[in-house]
């Protein structure tokens, strides 16, 4: 949860608090097709040097991967692109002589979508479990600190919603 950062925690205390009262239909324990294909841990290296570098050709992210400590063959990130190219995860732009790859989403929705997935399947809906778990590991601006009391505010105001 350490790469939801405080956008992400605000965000999600904001669709907390504003969709309080939503309570999701169980899943079955089979993906259903509105979750998003797993990402396996070097895939998720891979997005994170997209992420903070920007797109890149196949040698430009394995550089970067090497920069952070992973150390992959040239044919193996390609693998992993591609991959991630299938899953939806990457966009791969195919007009030059070398592919250039960038993330179709930000860290900020992946963050998103992997919590709501979360709070779907294994609290099955309720959002409230997970936001109390996250917020005392968080450090949060006075500005933040503010967001999130008027967040509240305007819940109890609604009536909490439950």
């Amino acid at each position: 949860m350490a790469a939801l950062g405080r956008a992400g925690i605000l965000a999600l205390l904001r669709q907390c608090v504003v969709g309080a009262g939503y309570r999701a239909p169980r899943m079955s324990p089979r993906r259903s097709s509105s979750q998003s294909p797993q990402v396996a841990e070097a895939e998720l290296a891979v997005l994170k040097v997209l992420w903070d570098g920007g797109p890149g050709v196949v040698r430009e992210v394995q550089e970067r991967l090497e920069k952070s400590g992973r150390d992959y063959a040239y044919t193996t990130v390609q693998t992993l692109l591609l991959r991630l190219c299938e899953k939806g995860f990457v966009h791969k732009d195919e007009r030059g002589v070398a592919h250039v790859f960038r993330a179709a989403k930000t860290r900020e929705q992946h963050a998103r979508a992997c919590v709501g997935e979360v709070v779907d399947s294994v609290l099955d809906g309720a959002m409230a479990p997970l936001l109390l778990s996250l917020l005392p590991r968080g450090k949060f601006t006075p500005e933040e600190l503010a967001q999130f009391r008027a967040l509240i505010d305007a819940a109890e105001q609604r009536g909490g919603n439950r």
